[in-house]
């Protein structure tokens, strides 16, 4: 709803072009997905285009039914992985104690699945015991997420920050 009002906003004051991001499909609830269909529709009529971050969101908007609006695409993360790959092997060569490392920065929310990357984690550390992963974030599933570490036996140590799992 507000990159409607904002959109209806700009274009009345002559603002050209306006667009709104999906960084997350619609919800797989009938209800909430009628709401995202009329959300949809209304920026369509408006001539707002959605910008999705990657093409699965994309696809889950036009699993909607009711069309995207013109000039809606696909507008990825942007990464340079090129210099990351750089600046991790330059990383690498000057660290004399190497503990494989699995870091993620994200919300503690249901769509990013982290409940599966710590089974991974768990099958990991039985080959690398001294591997670590570090869950950089907050949100509802902080808990959830710290019972099953410790379900799995990959619980940070009493003394560790938040989020580290060993």
């Amino acid at each position: 709803v507000p990159h409607r009002l904002a959109a209806a906003a700009a274009q009345s004051r002559g603002i050209r072009s306006a667009s709104a991001w999906a960084g997350n499909p619609p919800p797989q609830n009938a209800a909430a997905r009628l709401r995202f269909s009329a959300i949809v529709a209304a920026s369509r009529f408006i001539r707002c285009p959605i910008l999705s971050c990657s093409k699965a969101v994309k696809q889950e908007f036009e699993r909607l039914g009711v069309g995207l609006p013109t000039r809606s695409a696909i507008l990825s993360n942007a990464i340079d992985v090129v210099d990351i790959v750089a600046i991790a092997q330059r990383a690498r060569i000057s660290r004399t104690d190497y503990r494989p490392t699995i870091a993620m920065v994200s919300r503690l929310d249901v769509i990013k699945d982290h409940a599966t990357l710590l089974r991974a984690f768990a099958r990991v550390k039985r080959d690398k015991p001294n591997a670590e992963l570090w869950i950089i974030g907050d949100g509802p599933l902080r808990a959830h997420l710290d019972a099953q570490a410790r379900t799995l036996g990959v619980a940070a140590p009493a003394h560790a920050s938040a989020g580290t799992w060993r």
